[in-house]
């Protein structure tokens, strides 16, 4: 009996000395901008010799769980700023909490072509897009722009055919390449006199 006695308190003093070295720790922290000190959002934290890591939140805040004691490998990330690589000690404590102030990263960017389909000086037939040009001459040739030659006019532009509805009313239909209009409704036609544009 007494020998089962110190079996079992010599057991259970050796399963806590194994349980202590195997104690789990955590490391938490805050990260943030180094000249703003605000918190960086979705920063990454990895420690890379546990092979575990995680994302800050809102707040900028992490903490990553179950970590063993001992020296560690923490490697810190996030866009925009210059990887942190450190070690830290994590031994006596079960928790260690951390700041650290992340550094911009200087970047060249390289050249950004941006076309848009804005208001332009350009000249109307050096857009990119499908451009008919009337010149000053056709226009002059039907006697300026009036309602009655609006048709004729048009129906000289590639891809425009213009059709009488009604001769009474002198009503007519315009197609373009094919199609009564871009959107089954209303054709989008552009008529420039301004001499710049034009």
């Amino acid at each position: 009996m007494l020998k089962n006695k110190i079996l079992f308190i010599l057991g259970f003093l050796l399963l806590s000395a194994f349980v202590k070295a195997q104690a789990q720790y955590s490391v938490s922290g805050l990260i943030v901008d180094q000249e703003t000190a605000m918190p960086l959002v979705g920063a990454s934290i990895k420690i890379t010799t546990a092979n575990k890591g995680v994302v800050t939140n809102d707040k900028g805040e992490f903490k990553i769980t179950n970590i063993a004691n001992g020296k560690l490998q923490l490697s810190v990330t996030h866009t925009g700023y210059k990887t942190l690589d450190t070690t830290i000690e994590v031994a006596g404590k079960n928790i260690v909490n951390l700041k650290i102030a992340l550094v911009h990263e200087e970047e060249d960017l390289e050249e950004v072509v941006i076309v848009s389909s804005s208001r332009t000086n350009s000249r109307i037939e050096d857009l990119p897009t499908k451009v008919e040009v009337l010149g000053s001459e056709e226009v002059h040739e039907e006697n300026g722009i009036k309602p009655g030659n609006i048709a004729s006019l048009l129906g000289d532009i590639a891809g425009i055919q213009i059709q009488q509805t009604s001769a009474a009313t002198g009503n007519a239909d315009m197609r373009i390449q094919g199609e009564n209009s871009l959107t089954n409704r209303y054709p989008i036609v552009v008529i420039c006199l301004m001499k710049p544009l034009c």
